[in-house]
């Protein structure tokens, strides 16, 4: 695998930063541009449609877990979340206040989009996150609550700083125990955030250029709250695998 070296010692990184203040993190206002369906983040029309045909796909149900780097909080109990493969997909059971579980794929791209497929099943205002470029450096972060609030941003690993760039509410999020499918973009400088099919902000930053994908699940109520994530897919230009 080509920049093997690079991504092993990306992972390695990832493993020793602390992940309950990131998850959220604080966000700095003063970097903060609110945007609202039909009035996204950025001017610029969206590139998605030029760059999609042709790309290469990765895609999976989650018959397995083994080609993931998995991380997690800890549990009331002590323990790491362990995410259960079922016939539905993987679930994952986070058990208490601001429990969360993350999961980075380990291939590089530069341009991307990221569709999850996911049904909450119990709980009662959970955020879903997707990233994009995770390096080093840091990462894009796109969070979508299930009350509608939904936020796209930068997070810089070395300084545990998270940057709002764009943030609205959505009316496009299915209530408790349907599907939603959450798609997050990165081509170029533009972030574009999707949810069933409908976009809801852009906004344009060029921080960072190139990384790995990943999804995470966010706790915010002491409510148990149990999601299946029934599908995970990768668009892109440049998988290097």
């Amino acid at each position: 695998m080509r920049n093997r070296k690079r991504i092993i010692a990306f992972l390695i990184t990832l493993l020793t930063l602390i992940f309950a203040a990131a998850c959220i993190g604080t966000k700095n206002s003063n970097n903060t541009n609110t945007a609202s369906e039909g009035n996204p983040g950025s001017t610029g029309e969206s590139k998605e449609s030029d760059l999609m045909n042709d790309w290469e796909v990765y895609s999976t149900k989650f018959d397995t877990i083994d080609d993931w780097l998995l991380l997690s909080g800890i549990s009331v109990e002590g323990r790491q979340y362990d995410p259960e493969l079922t016939e539905d997909g993987l679930k994952i059971n986070l058990s208490n206040n601001f429990g969360w579980f993350r999961a980075h794929q380990q291939f590089l791209t530069d341009d991307s989009q990221i569709d999850i497929e996911v049904t909450q099943n119990k709980g009662s205002t959970p955020s879903l996150e997707l990233y994009c470029r995770s390096n080093e450096p840091g990462e894009y972060r796109f969070f979508i609550y299930y009350g509608g609030f939904w936020d796209i941003g930068s997070f810089d690993y070395y300084t545990s700083e998270y940057i709002s760039l764009a943030a609205g509410m959505a009316d496009s999020v299915n209530p408790d125990g349907e599907k939603n499918i959450f798609s997050a973009s990165c081509v170029g400088d533009l972030l574009t955030l999707s949810i069933n099919g409908k976009i809801v902000g852009e906004v344009q930053d060029s921080t960072y250029s190139s990384g790995i994908v990943g999804f995470g699940v966010q706790n915010v109520d002491s409510v148990n709250t149990i999601l299946v994530i029934e599908s995970f897919q990768v668009l892109s230009t440049n998988l290097d695998k």
